[in-house]
């Protein structure tokens, strides 16, 4: 926990290319929205960024992770920070809960009686239930459930348009969030986002709506993700 906290005071960069879009968009006085927020680095580097005029909702399921933002936030004295220890998906329910591999991974419950009992659960809701009137800017990072967290944000990207920096990942996403990357690409273009793809350096390249030049430019990566950025056109 000291650690995280010693990271954002020191400037010390976690994914320095992602870092460097939060200190170009965030301005004091902002709603921020970090969804998958991990151990809180981005929750708390946003709390920093934003002030106390401004706003930071973090949503993690994951509660070993949960605990360490609310310690942190805690900490900080950041009371412009709300910790929502819940998953975020199409619609309310629950769904099964995986540490093994990453800090968690979300998978709907088996349908084997053996199964949901030996579970781990976690609450999943729609978002847009508990998003705040306002918000300037999204950060998801799900581990594929991207499509599903997003589909529950319709009516607040409709609403408030915000900038969103996502963690892209299109061979999980197929079987999380049962669609494609393709197929999450072109529900932001539908929603009036044109895309980027966050370079390393931190700069971006912009493809507009072209989905396939996005999707080469993960094909490219040779990794199991990129970022992008999707921001609000016309």
């Amino acid at each position: 926990m000291t650690l995280l906290l010693d990271m954002v005071s020191r400037r010390v960069s976690y994914e320095p290319h992602v870092t460097a879009v939060f200190k170009r968009f965030l301005k004091p006085g902002m709603s921020v929205l970090d969804i998958g927020a991990n151990i809180g680095f981005f929750t708390m580097l946003s709390a920093h960024l934003v002030g106390p005029e401004g706003h930071v909702l973090a949503v993690e399921p994951n509660p070993a992770n949960a605990r360490m933002i609310e310690a942190s936030r805690r900490l900080n004295g950041f009371r412009h920070v709300t910790v929502l220890q819940v998953a975020a998906g199409r619609q309310p329910g629950i769904l099964a809960l995986n540490v093994t591999h990453s800090n968690g991974t979300t998978a709907a419950v088996s349908e084997d009686l053996g199964g949901i009992l030996g579970a781990t659960t976690v609450p999943v809701i729609n978002l847009d239930a508990v998003a705040p009137a306002a918000v300037d800017f999204i950060k998801i990072d799900v581990e594929g459930a991207e499509g599903a967290a997003m589909e529950g944000l319709e009516q607040t990207l409709t609403r408030c348009r915000p900038v969103i920096a996502s963690e892209f990942s299109p061979d999980m996403m197929s079987g999380i969030s049962l669609c494609t990357g393709p197929d999450y690409l072109r529900f932001l273009n539908k929603h009036g986002y044109g895309i980027s793809v966050i370079n390393h350096d931190g700069t971006v390249t912009d493809h507009g709506r072209n989905v396939e030049a996005v999707m080469e430019a993960y094909r490219r990566s040779g990794v199991d993700h990129i970022d992008i950025l999707a921001q609000p056109q016309g």
